[in-house]
């Protein structure tokens, strides 16, 4: 005869949080759902129960949110960057209301490209925002091609209407295929398989879609803009003749004929040496490669905010000294924190 009982089963795992015992609770989200909201509902779920109860305590050790908002602020401060130098870039050179319609375009492809995504069922998530950081460095050069062209037919002195479309039509070709390039290079993401390789679904559908409304707005819309009076203007023209834009403009035309004119007729008159540097660049590159000294990983390891401890001990020699041994490396890891603490001069713990 036996003595049955309900309880839990003896496990030989065992966790501790902050020198506690404790058990882990994993809370995921489906894809449709929002993670903000549900962070905040298990941060009020957390609050309610611990006032509730004592002698045990619910404490959130890791929030995905807060990586979701650390990409969402780098992606805040490069654009806002982006804008800023465009603006100032183009202002100092061409014209400030140009500049304004130029960085446009960074807004208005983004906003076109979440209800375009919205519609595919690609989210605000890691994969996706790593595709908005990428593409945002490239996202305006369409446009500042496309406007300097038409800055320049105008100086030519042709009406603000018949430059944007003559200016538009010359770089047309070269815009679209230096943009359709970088589309073709992504479009392969879209047809990989696999759990780890699906998740570039939504980077390849944010660089493609950012792209396509780029290309959009610098073609129709950016055009329409500068074929304005209110923007080109014989008063543009004039204002680089005044205060600090007269030195910069003086500057580039010197760079343009003393420097770069010089280099690229020693090209012209070099050209076989010119094409020889990067082809030799070329196959430098694929040996270093081939000879392992240049290494490549699909998925590389990222610095991460935690770490793992892997111990083992002679079979046998039983928990106590297993305990015994982790409380030695708490005590040293709880050292270090109040040492960086004093350092720095935290009111709070790192770990």
């Amino acid at each position: 005869m036996a003595d049955v009982k309900l309880k839990f089963a003896d496990s030989t795992n065992k966790q501790w949080t902050n020198g506690k015992p404790s058990v882990s609770i994993n809370v995921q989200k489906l894809p449709e759902e929002d993670l903000d909201a549900i962070s905040e509902y298990v941060n009020i779920y957390i609050e309610e129960f611990n006032n509730r109860n004592l002698g045990v305590e619910l404490i959130v050790s890791r929030n995905f949110l807060d990586i979701l908002q650390s990409r969402l602020s780098l992606l805040t401060r490069n654009g806002l960057l982006g804008l800023l130098l465009v603006v100032i870039a183009l202002s100092m050179f061409l014209s400030f209301r140009l500049s304004l319609w130029v960085s446009f375009g960074i807004p208005f492809s983004f906003l076109a490209m979440f209800i375009a995504a919205s519609f595919m069922g690609v989210t605000i998530n890691l994969q996706s925002l790593f595709g908005m950081i990428l593409v945002i460095g490239i996202l305006v050069d369409d446009g500042i091609v496309i406007a300097e062209n038409i800055y320049l037919h105008f100086e030519r002195g042709k009406t603000p209407m018949h430059a944007a479309v003559d200016g538009t039509m010359e770089v047309a070709p070269a815009v679209l295929t230096s943009v359709a390039t970088t589309i073709v290079a992504f479009a392969p993401l879209l047809f990989l398989r696999g759990t780890r390789m699906e998740m570039m679904w939504d980077v390849a559908i944010v660089v493609i879609a950012v792209l396509f409304f780029s290309l959009f707005e610098a073609f129709l819309v950016l055009p329409a803009h500068l074929g304005n009076e209110k923007t080109l203007s014989r008063k543009t023209l004039q204002a680089k003749n005044k205060g600090i834009r007269k030195y910069f403009e003086g500057f580039i035309i010197w760079l343009r004929d003393r420097v770069y004119q010089h280099f690229l007729n020693w090209l012209v008159k070099w050209r076989y040496i010119a094409a020889s540097f990067p082809v030799a660049l070329v196959l430098i590159t694929m040996g270093l490669f081939m000879g392992g000294h240049i290494r490549n990983t699909f998925f590389p390891m990222v610095d991460f905010d935690q770490f793992t401890l892997n111990v083992a001990f002679t079979p046998g020699d039983g928990e106590k000294q297993t305990l015994e041994f982790l409380d030695k490396f708490e005590t040293a890891i709880w050292e270090v924190n109040d040492e960086i603490n004093e350092e720095l001069g935290l009111d709070h713990d790192i770990i």
